[in-house]
């Protein structure tokens, strides 16, 4: 069932291309109450190389690319996450 799951949304090209050219720079599990300190210190980070954060509650996947601190591509509504959200920075090399 989770095969069929990732197996299942076709990746537009540029999506693809950011994923191959990113390196975990951090993970980990956050509460809701943090998510807008999280999301703000990758608009900073972002002012230098391109970031990408997604977030997961198991459920629902949030993904969102930032480039010289602006949203450049997000997928996914902050609103549909439960609590206890798993996270993984990603930067481009």
């Amino acid at each position: 069932m989770i095969a069929k799951k990732i197996a299942k949304p076709e990746m537009q090209q540029e999506e693809i291309s950011y994923i191959s050219g990113m390196k975990t720079i951090n993970s980990g599990l956050i509460g809701r109450d943090n998510m807008e300190m999280l999301i703000d210190k990758v608009i900073v980070e972002s002012v230098d190389n391109d970031v990408e954060i997604i977030f997961s509650d198991g459920e629902n996947v949030v993904k969102m690319v930032f480039s010289k601190g602006d949203l450049v591509y997000s997928a996914g509504s902050i609103n549909s996450l439960k609590d206890s959200i798993k996270y993984i920075i990603k930067k481009k090399q």
